[in-house]
């Protein structure tokens, strides 16, 4: 029987995506394990068939995780409530098989895990990546930053995404982060220039 564990440290994530996913294939069997190292290996051993991996653990990098346990034979189907180009390079490079978003559709998700058991790749489709400048991006990020570039605060910008400023704030220095910008200013810039927003 096909084994499927999904390690992610957020509780009511990992719990809610475990039983949607043993609705839609009650056909295997389905785990899950928190970010802790102990509970990972514990989980993992014998290895299972495929394992839906967060990015972000806590402490830990899931991509550490894949380090750890690379040679074992299952498959590994990453996912993030972020685009993080960076990191799914290094996923590549490390073997997984694919990526999907927390903020994908259910039958996104479904077909993520049929395409990675098939054992084909699952990756995100080129319409997410700037020809020109190879970031991936959101689309609520794509808003988001839209919506810096109208010159809107953060708690004007939440009231339209329905966010809390503070995530509002947290998006935006991750983006700044990554892109290597100083300020948002420059993140706008940068995002015009990779073909995300419309030099108006």
């Amino acid at each position: 029987m096909t084994k499927i564990v999904f390690v992610d440290d957020d509780t009511l994530v990992r719990e809610a995506l475990m039983a949607l996913t043993r609705d839609a294939f009650p056909q295997h069997t389905i785990w899950g394990s928190g970010g802790e190292w102990a509970e990972i290996a514990r989980w993992l051993s014998p290895a299972p068939t495929l394992v839906i991996l967060d990015l972000v653990l806590g402490q830990h990098s899931g991509l550490a995780v894949m380090e750890s346990f690379r040679h074992y034979p299952s498959r590994f189907l990453l996912m993030s409530a972020f685009y993080r180009p960076a990191l799914l390079e290094q996923g590549k490079a490390l073997g997984a098989q694919g990526f999907v978003a927390k903020s994908a559709t259910p039958e996104v998700f479904w077909q993520a895990i049929r395409t990675v058991l098939a054992g084909e790749d699952f990756w995100p489709p080129l319409a997410w990546t700037s020809a020109s400048s190879g970031k991936i991006l959101a689309p609520v990020d794509r808003r988001i930053i839209g919506l810096v570039a109208a010159g809107l605060t953060n708690s004007e910008i939440g009231r339209r995404c329905y966010l809390a400023p503070g995530t509002v704030r947290n998006r935006l220095a991750r983006l700044m982060e990554e892109w290597g910008a100083r300020n948002r200013a420059q993140m706008v810039r940068l995002a015009i220039e990779g073909g995300w927003l419309d030099d108006d």
